[in-house]
């Protein structure tokens, strides 16, 4: 019996999750209209685009807010294995498939996880789906979030960490592996959660003090992940030193509110909200084993996935103690964290049927119980399906666009129709990123050629070439001379004559005069020495797990440490932003303006309010200015809220994790006056209404908490923010 559930269980889960994604994949050639997906899947299209028409890997994109580090940025998902489908169908069609394959690979992970527990293989079988088509998979897709379906890796980590601590070599290699290609994929949810799963692998092994050997399987699977990631982990820290994400509210959640998530909120459940389905049905299975005294860590580990879940909403708040760790510290969205929990009820709902099992043979007058529960299971699973099928339906599908084959140009673009301008070979300099993007406020749409002299009287320049990650002129100088491009700067471009130039935030050259044939080619030390490290510590588990394990700390540290001397070797310029506001102004000065009414008022964290003034440049924009001082080197990281309060209107928000954008609160000089300029868009209804200014500082990491207002006498302080002026606009 076991043997043929075990030859059936391929066929079996391949027509779940065909049955599953049958609503997506019916539909795989439309494109989703939803602005998340429009960007996301743009992103995938020009890493498509960079490989199939240019011939090079995917590190530039030219194509999104002015041009931007393709590798870099914590969204794109082409850095793994799952590129080779959008290679094969394109984006939109790949998605499509992407997700029948991980919901695939999440019911085989979840029956092996399973089965490493001691669940019967046809227990296994029926308990799969619980997590396997549990309501991430289906829903995540409709609003483009496809990250999210790499969760399907969880088990796969979890099993693999498992393994490891029974002596299992391979075990190390699966759960680095798998990590690796969920921070590929756009982990920035999925890996940071499955390594708490997998933490909680070590808790057994605890409990039976076996320290050595948690030590070593710990410091293995640690230096493989790193190592193994690091193509993925050095470019994004890179890109997020930069331009840190803005973390203005983090989210909370009641029991009631969780329980609506994992099992529906209405018969027998409803749509696209059960993110987290997993079904009563099977949470009434599940507990028969989670009311077992033997099942205390099951419970344990329950209620610890749903202290996280809960975010702010308990006290003290677990959610808020991940968040001072670095890999942490971003997260905003805790009930993310049921996911694992998806898990722990499958584990609990097949422990529960081999009980069930066990008990029918040994007494026939329990058999209708265990056939009751595989009744139940696939009940459970009919509803899971359903759940894909309503979510399929929440989308709006339109026809992709049409190719146009043109040079390529800069141009206004528009965010929510992003995938539109790519098609016409266009690059969208209208930004929709999760953190701020460094653009230029020099980056033209209306350029006739995207490079040109800022000197035009001493010679021509023509460009010779175009591709996402080279770029090729001629010039002729009868005099030196920088050549500019209408591209963001970024100090991985390399130059075969002349020196890269920051030009205001714009890439540029410059050249000596004569006769030069340019060539810019983009290869940014990350990436070099993240790709080196990845492929040799690739090269290192392979000898591991086939080979000899005696020198496997040398063997597993000598990537890293390779990297280490690789990357103080490759010479390359710290990034830096160019330090003017939106008015090119210095962000950086030594006292306030002298028309800028004084404040002189001062915050936790060792920051001083010194100024602040409020105008209206036009009827619908404000521009706010807030001069910040530092008496010594700041030592939390901040970020400004700004509240703008119309008299019986809706309050507009104008938060911002950077001084103008540009220069982080740790980074001011201290003793020096940081001007933080905001325009504000003013809606029409807030017009002819007084409007209230207020600001503050907050808690980038942690709890993102205000922080206190320590001095003020003669202005009105609220919730530890600051009334810093009042503007009308006109009606």
């Amino acid at each position: 019996m076991n043997r043929t559930f075990n030859r059936a269980r391929g066929p079996w889960f391949a027509l779940l999750a065909l049955l599953a994604c049958w609503p997506y994949l019916s539909t795989a050639g439309a494109q989703n209209d939803f602005r998340d997906a429009q960007v996301l899947d743009h992103y995938e299209s020009v890493a498509r685009r960079t490989v199939l028409e240019y011939g090079q890997l995917p590190l530039w994109n030219p194509y999104s807010c002015g041009g931007l580090y393709a590798l870099g940025s914590p969204q794109t998902r082409f850095a793994s294995p799952t590129f080779a489908a959008t290679l094969a169908f394109g984006a939109s069609r790949a998605t499509a498939v992407m997700q029948w394959l991980l919901v695939l690979l999440a019911l085989e992970g979840t029956y092996r996880c399973l089965r490493a527990h001691r669940v019967r293989p046809q227990a296994a079988v029926l308990a799969a789906p619980i997590f396997g088509l549990s309501g991430i998979f289906a829903c995540a897709p409709f609003l483009g979030w496809v990250s999210f379906c790499g969760f399907a890796g969880l088990p796969w980590a979890v099993w693999g960490t498992q393994q490891a601590l029974r002596g299992r070599r391979w075990g190390v290699l699966l759960t680095a592996g798998t990590l690796a290609a969920m921070t590929g994929f756009g982990g920035t949810y999925t890996a940071p959660i499955t390594v708490l799963a997998c933490a909680t692998v070590f808790i057994g092994p605890l409990a039976r003090f076996r320290f050595q050997r948690i030590a070593t399987v710990a410091a293995q699977l640690a230096l493989a992940t790193s190592g193994l990631a690091m193509f993925r982990l050095l470019p994004i820290f890179e890109t997020l030193r930069q331009a840190p994400r803005a973390v203005a509210a983090l989210e909370k959640h009641s029991l009631p509110e969780l329980g609506g998530l994992l099992f529906g909120t209405a018969a027998p459940f409803s749509g696209p909200e059960c993110w987290y389905l997993v079904g009563a049905p099977a949470a009434c299975v599940a507990a028969f084993e989670l009311l077992h005294r033997r099942a205390w860590w099951l419970v344990a580990a329950l209620a610890l996935g749903g202290w996280v879940a809960m975010g702010q909403a308990v006290t003290p708040s677990l959610f808020l103690g991940l968040r001072q760790l670095p890999a942490f510290t971003m997260l905003r969205s805790p009930e993310r964290f049921l996911v694992p929990v998806a898990l722990i009820f499958a584990l609990g709902a097949g422990r529960a049927m081999t009980s069930f099992a066990a008990r029918a043979r040994k007494d026939r007058r329990f058999a209708w119980v265990q056939r009751l529960a595989v009744l139940t299971m696939l009940f459970n699973a009919a509803m899971q399906i359903f759940n894909f099928e309503v979510a399929a339906k929440a989308r709006t599908l339109v026809a992709p666009p049409v190719e146009i084959a043109q040079p390529f140009h800069q141009a206004r673009g528009n965010r929510w129709a992003v995938t539109d301008f790519g098609a016409m070979n266009r690059g969208s300099l209208s930004c929709w990123e999760a953190y701020p993007v460094p653009q230029s406020r020099l980056l033209r749409p209306d350029a006739t050629e995207e490079l040109w002299l800022e000197q035009p009287e001493r010679g021509r320049v023509e460009q010779t070439r175009w591709s996402p990650n080279v770029l090729g002129a001629h010039a002729v100088l009868a005099a030196p001379a920088r050549v500019v491009i209408n591209q963001n700067h970024h100090v991985g471009w390399r130059a075969s004559v002349g020196a890269v130039a920051n030009h205001h935030g714009l890439l540029a050259v410059d050249l000596p005069a004569g006769a030069h044939q340019l060539e810019l080619t983009f290869r940014p030390r990350s990436a070099v020495v993240g790709l080196t490290v990845s492929a040799l510590m690739l090269l290192s588990l392979l000898v591991l797990t086939f080979g000899s394990t005696r020198w496997w700390l040398a063997m597993l540290a000598g990537p890293l440490i390779i990297g280490a001397a690789g990357w103080r070797v490759l010479d390359e310029p710290t990034p830096t932003h160019e330090l003017r506001d939106l008015e090119d102004a210095p962000v950086i000065a030594d006292t306030p303006p002298s028309d800028a009414p004084a404040m002189g008022v001062d915050f936790e964290g060792g920051v001083r309010l010194q100024a602040a003034r409020a105008t209206l440049i036009a009827d619908n924009l404000a521009r706010l200015e807030l001069d910040w001082v530092v008496p010594q080197k700041s030592a939390k990281t901040l970020g400004v809220f700004v509240h703008l309060e119309p008299e019986g209107g809706k309050s507009i928000s104008a938060d911002h994790p950077m001084i103008s954008g540009v220069l982080a609160f740790e980074d001011l000089p201290p003793g020096k006056t940081g001007r933080d300029v905001v325009l504000i868009s003013v809606p029409p209804e807030a017009r002819g209404k007084r409007i209230s200014v207020w600001a503050g500082l907050w808690a980038l990491r942690g709890d993102g908490a205000r922080m206190q207002v320590l001095s003020s006498t003669s202005h009105r302080v609220d919730s530890n923010r600051l009334l810093v002026a009042t503007v009308t606009p006109a009606p």
